[in-house]
Protein backbone atom coordinates (compact mmCIF):
# COMPACT_ATOMS: atom_id res chain seq x y z
CA UNK A 1 0.00 0.00 0.00
CA UNK A 2 1.29 3.46 -0.87
CA UNK A 3 2.14 5.86 1.96
CA UNK A 4 -0.30 8.27 0.27
CA UNK A 5 -3.18 6.20 1.65
CA UNK A 6 -4.24 6.00 5.29
CA UNK A 7 -6.98 4.14 7.08
CA UNK A 8 -9.78 6.20 8.58
CA UNK A 9 -8.42 5.55 12.09
CA UNK A 10 -4.79 6.34 11.22
CA UNK A 11 -5.83 9.58 9.52
CA UNK A 12 -7.83 10.61 12.60
CA UNK A 13 -11.26 10.68 10.97
CA UNK A 14 -14.68 9.16 11.59
CA UNK A 15 -17.26 8.49 8.87
CA UNK A 16 -20.41 10.55 9.48
CA UNK A 17 -22.57 10.20 6.39
CA UNK A 18 -22.58 8.87 2.83
CA UNK A 19 -24.13 11.28 0.38
CA UNK A 20 -25.21 10.68 -3.22
CA UNK A 21 -22.71 10.84 -6.09
CA UNK A 22 -19.89 9.23 -4.08
CA UNK A 23 -19.55 12.03 -1.55
CA UNK A 24 -18.81 11.30 2.10
CA UNK A 25 -18.85 13.50 5.16
CA UNK A 26 -16.04 12.80 7.60
CA UNK A 27 -15.30 14.23 11.02
CA UNK A 28 -11.77 15.17 12.04
CA UNK A 29 -11.66 13.55 15.48
CA UNK A 30 -9.10 15.99 16.91
CA UNK A 31 -10.80 19.22 15.83
CA UNK A 32 -14.42 18.13 15.40
CA UNK A 33 -14.47 19.76 11.94
CA UNK A 34 -16.66 18.20 9.26
CA UNK A 35 -15.24 17.77 5.78
CA UNK A 36 -16.43 16.52 2.41
CA UNK A 37 -14.48 13.78 0.67
CA UNK A 38 -15.20 12.24 -2.74
CA UNK A 39 -14.76 8.60 -3.77
CA UNK A 40 -11.81 8.46 -6.11
CA UNK A 41 -10.53 4.92 -6.66
CA UNK A 42 -6.79 4.86 -7.28
CA UNK A 43 -6.38 8.57 -6.53
CA UNK A 44 -2.70 9.47 -6.89
CA UNK A 45 -2.52 11.95 -4.00
CA UNK A 46 -3.13 11.57 -0.27
CA UNK A 47 -6.37 9.69 0.37
CA UNK A 48 -8.25 7.91 3.13
CA UNK A 49 -9.18 4.28 2.55
CA UNK A 50 -12.86 3.58 3.18
CA UNK A 51 -14.70 0.41 2.12
CA UNK A 52 -12.19 -0.53 -0.59
CA UNK A 53 -12.05 2.90 -2.21
CA UNK A 54 -10.02 6.04 -1.74
CA UNK A 55 -11.56 9.24 -0.43
CA UNK A 56 -10.09 12.49 -1.70
CA UNK A 57 -10.51 15.70 0.32
CA UNK A 58 -12.82 18.24 -1.33
CA UNK A 59 -13.77 20.92 1.20
CA UNK A 60 -14.61 21.78 4.78
CA UNK A 61 -18.19 22.33 5.92
CA UNK A 62 -18.89 25.65 7.61
CA UNK A 63 -21.14 25.69 10.66
CA UNK A 64 -23.76 27.74 8.79
CA UNK A 65 -23.86 25.17 5.96
CA UNK A 66 -24.43 22.03 8.04
CA UNK A 67 -28.21 22.12 7.39
CA UNK A 68 -27.53 21.71 3.65
CA UNK A 69 -26.13 18.27 4.37
CA UNK A 70 -28.79 17.20 6.86
CA UNK A 71 -26.45 17.57 9.83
Amino acid sequence: MSSNYQTMKDAGYEHVKTMCDGLHILKDVASGDLEIFASSKNYAGWAIIYKNTHLEFCSSIKECDKHKYGL
